[in-house]
């Protein structure tokens, strides 16, 4: 059974299109549970109306985003675990079903792909099939995608709740560069993310870079000093004398006849065994 956890603090619009597309699923067995942070928008009244639906919901004080998905978490009964929080909604009836299908194999998370909505824009954003701390460092990955084996949390550690906005992203790089869990990429578009979100805006970019710094350091300390010493060595490359061989190699031309050469010498001095 997947478990789909949403979470939300006045937002009764986007409320009930994420609720809405979720009841809209053509898969069935999966449960709904609601984390609501005692909003006064009217979104309790859109509780109400949809209730019926739910496994479990409730409307009361919390310490912010992390604080209610860690209640959603603990009352979860799914294998797997989806954060679909309000104004969020699934790309089509069809998207639990197909995920579904896709987890024989039983891997720790699978993710696919999101679309990045806004007021009159979109933008598709595709995940890597391999993930790395090359690519965390910089990047995460966006949890309305995920779907994760609920004993994970129980293995790595729940959302840290002392983070306002890096907390998946902390979660993600520890589970995949520090426990070496199992994941998968699924080749299709999960959910229509809504860039409202507190994540979003653009007076939090400090605060994101500032959390991840701290995260990096406490659990990736040596391992980020050797990877500053890699990067170090790259930008070598893009000096000279090196940057000559790089231009080389990025010119597709230059490339085929460097290469060509190559194995020139390789025939006319080959390896003596």
């Amino acid at each position: 059974m997947i478990s789909i956890i949403t979470i939300n603090f006045n937002n009764a619009k986007g409320l009930e299109a994420t609720l809405q597309s979720v009841q809209q699923q053509s898969f069935s067995h999966y449960e709904h549970i609601v984390i609501d942070g005692n909003s006064t928008d009217g979104s309790k009244e859109v509780i109400e109306n949809y209730k019926a639906n739910f496994s479990y919901w409730v409307s009361e004080p919390d310490h912010g985003v992390y604080h209610a998905m860690n209640k959603g978490i603990a009352v979860a009964k799914g294998e797997y675990l989806q954060f679909l929080n309000s104004g969020d909604v699934l790309e089509n009836t069809n998207v639990l079903a197909d995920v579904a299908n896709e987890m024989s194999d039983k891997k720790d998370i699978y993710y696919g792909d999101l679309l990045f909505v806004g007021e009159g824009t979109s933008k598709l954003q595709t995940y890597p099939d391999e993930l790395g701390f090359a690519y965390f460092k910089n990047r995460s990955l966006g949890h309305p995608a995920a779907f994760i084996k609920k004993e994970l949390f129980n293995r790595v550690f729940y959302y840290n709740e002392s983070l306002k906005i890096a907390s998946d992203w902390e979660f993600f790089i520890c589970a995949i560069c520090k426990y070496n869990t199992s994941y998968r990429h699924i080749n299709r578009v999960i959910a229509k993310f809504d860039t409202g979100g507190i994540s979003s805006k653009e007076s939090y970019q400090q605060l994101i870079k500032k959390e991840q710094e701290e995260v990096l350091v406490s659990h990736f300390e040596f391992y980020l000093k050797e990877h500053k010493q890699y990067e170090e060595k790259v930008r070598k490359f893009q000096n000279p004398p090196y940057s000559k061989v790089t231009q080389l190699l990025k010119n597709r031309v230059s490339k085929f006849l460097l290469l060509g050469f190559i194995q020139f010498l390789t025939f006319i001095f080959p390896n003596k065994k």
